[in-house]
């Protein structure tokens, strides 16, 4: 369905639907030509082998962050300021520009409102999901239609920005080398439609922004509960860098780190399900018999759902402790399809890269910041129904400062 049989499946009708309003035509919302035009123009954007300018970035914005964090070992919620901090940067890094979240002091009115309008969207376009079928019965919320043009509004004035200093390089005769870097400013050099560099923007900030927060919190959650492991991860840090902040090659030789990542995308895939419509008249080939290993007819026109979060969690492939978090299993393990934190196919996702580098750095400096850390908080692990899998309680941690 992702790889072989992709041309037979289309993006679910029902999810497109939901997310076009604040969305539009980008990269999640879009199907065949669009999409392939939509993936084209992005991939060079992602191909940037120097990191180290936005490890310059996540370090100004990790600073901010390090001020909400209590030195007293008071309780807070660390699952709210990962989300802030990934809007920060993914903000900065798309348009240029912070919405300044961990910062109330420099965060403006018309930020302020931009952040509401954008949660209050996405909220309404899992709404909008759950719906099903029954959209057509689901009436849309007072101020939502007035939130998504206030949203799409205030892109739009980076993407004006972004165009007219073009145009002023290109009167000037100017070239592109020495611009500093962001993904708009790249992103135009190859399209200069308004709208589709709006929607592509805003598509990318879904991924850029909740999905690297879920798997920040989702692991801290974890590691909480499992001080050995928080341990563990801070002596593998310090014995390879100790003070100093880390590039991306040396995040990259953390065997321990990776393993923690996986193991969070394993057990808490930040997306957690997927659907697709078949488009035609094909066939799966396990599902249908009295065994389920037989073929299955899926009539054109039939959605599709598959479970990630099931599949994670499948003894025969990661063993009998499926269900625990265990980063010791990913010595090793090669899972092949049966580990899809970032899709795959033609599908997979572009900024994954991005992702478990901004995660990789996160969690080194928290790890340098901080001996230890403790959990304050007794209830089971619940899902938060959202874009991305996270915890309904937040994250309840304590954290003692590193000598």
């Amino acid at each position: 369905m992702l790889a072989t049989g992709f041309e037979h499946y289309n993006l679910a009708t029902l999810r497109i639907n939901a997310m076009t309003p604040l969305f539009g035509l980008g990269i999640f919302t879009t199907n065949g030509a669009a999409w392939a035009h939509s993936r084209a123009i992005l991939r060079p954007s992602f191909t940037k082998q120097n990191m180290t300018p936005l490890l310059t970035m996540m370090e100004r914005h990790f600073q901010m962050l390090l001020k909400l964090v209590p030195r007293d070992g008071s309780v807070f919620d660390v699952q709210e300021i990962f989300f802030k901090f990934t809007m920060d940067t993914a903000t900065e890094f798309l348009m240029g520009g912070s919405t300044h979240t961990l910062d109330p002091n420099r965060k403006s009115d018309r930020e302020r409102q931009f952040v509401d309008d954008y949660m209050n969207c996405c909220y309404e376009a899992v709404r909008q999901v759950a719906f099903g079928k029954l959209q057509f019965l689901s009436k849309t919320p007072k101020g939502i239609d007035a939130a998504t043009q206030r949203a799409r509004a205030y892109v739009d004035r980076f993407v004006d920005d972004a165009l007219s200093r073009k145009e002023k390089r290109k009167a000037l005769g100017q070239s592109e080398d020495g611009v500093e870097y962001n993904f708009l400013e790249e992103l135009a050099a190859q399209t200069t439609n308004r709208t589709l560099l709006r929607d592509q923007v805003l598509n990318v900030l879904l991924a850029s922004r909740d999905t690297t927060a879920a798997l920040l919190s989702n692991m801290f959650y974890e590691l909480a509960r499992k001080p050995e492991l928080y341990a563990r991860l801070r002596r593998e840090v310090l014995s390879k860098i100790d003070g100093e902040l880390p590039t991306e090659a040396e995040m990259g030789n953390m065997t321990f780190l990776k393993w923690c990542l996986n193991e969070s995308l394993r057990m808490y895939p930040v997306v957690p399900g997927n659907t697709r419509e078949a488009i035609c008249d094909t066939i799966l080939p396990v599902g249908g018999g009295d065994d389920g290993k037989s073929p299955i007819f899926v009539k054109a026109g039939t959605p599709v759902l598959y479970n990630v979060y099931a599949m994670h969690r499948r003894k025969d492939i990661y063993g009998e402790d499926a269900d625990e978090f265990n980063p010791d299993r990913w010595d090793g393990l090669r899972p092949g399809w049966g580990f899809l934190p970032f899709n795959g196919g033609p599908r997979v996702c572009l900024g994954q890269n991005f992702a478990l580098t901004e995660a990789s750095y996160v969690t080194v400096r928290m790890l340098q910041s901080f001996d230890a850390l403790s959990a304050h908080d007794d209830k089971p692990w619940m899902e938060q129904y959202s874009l991305v899998l996270c915890s309904r309680n937040g994250v309840q941690i304590a954290m003692t400062p590193a000598n």
